[in-house]
């Protein structure tokens, strides 16, 4: 090649470069999940994505073990398309989990990717753990209802080891620590709303005093400690009490949690409201948290019901405690109250934030939220209503996988809490779970609960991906797969009752069998 060829060649090479798309990312990289129990979803992280001077959309890819999500609460799957807009792909927040199939330490790349752009990759990580954390044998022999399970549980989770309310200062960052290291506030960390212009960085925002939102943390008693006349060992029991925003705090003040209608007072920046209590039976000032939070401070306050339950009845008279407490020790709280944590429980069930909370607790405290563990015994003890069925079904399954005796699928999620996948041989599912029954699940086909005949659960979990081995690959033989969202669990368990996901049938390959012939010479 010539000098002018060349030349020429460089100069196409940098007006090419000059006219190809950008594809921009708000981060360059996320912090690890950390810990995530196999077969849940850890609460996800957020970034903003866009392009310019482009000529196609931009795809995002997810590698094994983590989701995407444009909504954060729903329709998570391991890809999306964001959609060209003229010459440019207009700003996206995307919501990306961690949900692992396996155990151990797991890293990949987000790929965003578009035609005639360069490919913009950000690295993901977290750890896959075998289980909740739950001690074997925790709750055995506790399978009462009603006031009789109450008390099995106080005897169960009583006489806790008690940490000093100085100690929470230290034992916070174990145990409220966001994916940056920073303070998880339920009052200004929001994962799917507004977002708060600060955050807190432990020991340095220590409270101290406050004027603002943003100035300071502190120990926020989500059952004021008024209503118990601050005392020992209800005032440090760390599963009512968490770091909050200060300021927050302070115009929560002791009001009660409700929910708020259209006479708001206050409002802190992510959403948490102070107003007038739109319950029935009562209508005045209560605090409502945003969405996220609702259920841990809903399974915080049943906690105290539970852990202090030779106590609770005693208490009505301290304070405005006879606003929520019924002054006796079962059902322990006044029916409107009763009703919205109830409400708030079913809504936000416990998450992998909760979880691993409880699990750093109990190793201060040496007892548990059995609430978090067991999220059914609310509705066995107290009867009211139960987590509503899923509106939303998983979509579009496709297959990652497939060989003589193993698939591994995708889909995109509805908008349950968790889904079963079942799976049968040579016809299409045609059993399928019924409400308030909890099924085992097993990744080897035929080992998992059998609903009617040949109709096995494979999959049991949150996520949107799952695999099964122990299939037939000698011969031809179809595999059909239906995907069924649900809300609750166990006694609770409230399956979506139409609309399914079928796949289409999945041939997995002959397997083929090395035969030799020997001849005699």
């Amino acid at each position: 090649m010539n000098k002018g060829i060349q030349l020429i060649f460089a100069l196409l090479v940098s007006c090419a470069d000059l006219f190809a798309g950008t594809i921009g990312l708000s981060k360059t990289s996320l912090p690890s999940f950390g810990s995530c129990p196999i077969n849940y979803a850890a609460v996800p992280q957020r970034y903003k994505v866009w392009g310019v001077n482009m000529s196609a959309g931009i795809l995002i890819n997810a590698p094994l073990g983590f989701e995407v999500s444009l909504t954060g609460t729903d329709s998570y799957s391991r890809s999306i398309l964001l959609p060209l807009n003229g010459n440019k792909v207009d700003t996206a927040q995307v919501f990306v989990r961690f949900a692992p199939l396996s155990t151990g330490a797991k890293a990949g790349v987000l790929v965003h990717s578009s035609s005639g752009s360069p490919t913009q990759n950000l690295p993901l990580a977290g750890t896959g753990v075998a289980t909740t954390g739950i001690p074997s044998g925790y709750y055995n022999g506790i399978n009462q209802s009603g006031q009789a399970l109450l008390t099995a549980l106080y005897n169960k989770i009583s006489g806790h080891t008690v940490v000093s309310y100085s100690g929470l200062w230290t034992a916070f960052p174990a145990t409220d620590a966001f994916y940056t290291g920073k303070v998880w506030d339920i009052y200004s960390t929001s994962i799917f709303g507004n977002e708060a212009n600060y955050t807190f960085t432990y020991s340095t925002d220590q409270c101290g005093t406050y004027a603002v939102e943003g100035d300071c943390y502190n120990r926020e008693h989500s059952f004021p400690q008024s209503w118990f006349s601050s005392a020992s060992p209800m005032y440090s029991d760390m599963y009512h009490i968490l770091p909050t925003d200060g300021k927050v705090n302070g115009m929560r003040n002791n009001y009660p949690f409700g929910e708020v209608g259209s006479t708001i007072s206050w409002q802190s920046q992510i959403g948490g409201k102070l107003g007038t209590s739109i319950s029935p039976n009562y209508t005045s000032t209560v605090f409502e948290p945003v969405n996220e939070y609702k259920g841990d401070i809903a399974r915080g306050l049943l906690y105290m019901a539970a852990r202090y339950n030779n106590l609770i009845a005693s208490w009505q008279g301290n304070g405005n405690a006879n606003e929520v407490l019924a002054g006796n020790a079962y059902p322990v709280y006044d029916a409107w109250f009763l009703n919205v944590l109830v409400k708030w429980h079913n809504q936000d069930p416990p998450d992998v934030k909760e979880i691993n909370r409880q699990n750093g607790i109990y190793t201060r405290q040496n007892n548990r939220n059995p609430f978090i563990d067991s999220p059914q015994f609310v509705n066995r003890i107290w009867g009211l209503a139960k987590p509503a069925e899923p509106t939303a079904s998983a979509s579009q399954f496709s297959i990652d996988s497939l060989t003589p005796n193993f698939v591994r699928a995708h889909f995109i999620t509805g908008n349950g809490n968790r889904r079963l996948v079942i799976c049968r041989a040579g016809s299409p599912v045609n059993a399928f779970p019924l409400d308030s029954v909890q099924y085992t699940a097993s990744s080897v086909f035929g080992s998992g609960s059998q609903l009617g005949s040949g109709n096995f659960v494979v999959y049991d979990g949150q996520g949107c991906t799952f695999s099964v081995s122990g299939l037939t690959g000698s011969t031809a033989q179809n595999y059909y797969f239906t995907v069924i969202e649900y809300n609750g669990l166990s006694r609770t368990a409230n399956y979506q009752s139409s609309g399914w996901l079928n796949s289409l049938p999945i041939t997995v390959p002959v397997k083929w069998h090395d035969v030799r012939v020997y001849v005699n010479s």
